[in-house]
């Protein structure tokens, strides 16, 4: 999930973008622990 501080009016395909690309860059644990190597 990803909040952004862009009000409706103003969200665009740009705005779309860079919260996708935030969200890809994530370390998605899906509730474990990361791993320590």
């Amino acid at each position: 999930m990803v909040f952004t501080e862009t009000l409706w009016p103003d969200f665009d395909g740009d705005t779309l973008k860079e919260m996708i690309l935030t969200y890809q860059h994530r370390n998605r644990r899906f509730g474990g622990l990361k791993n320590e190597e």
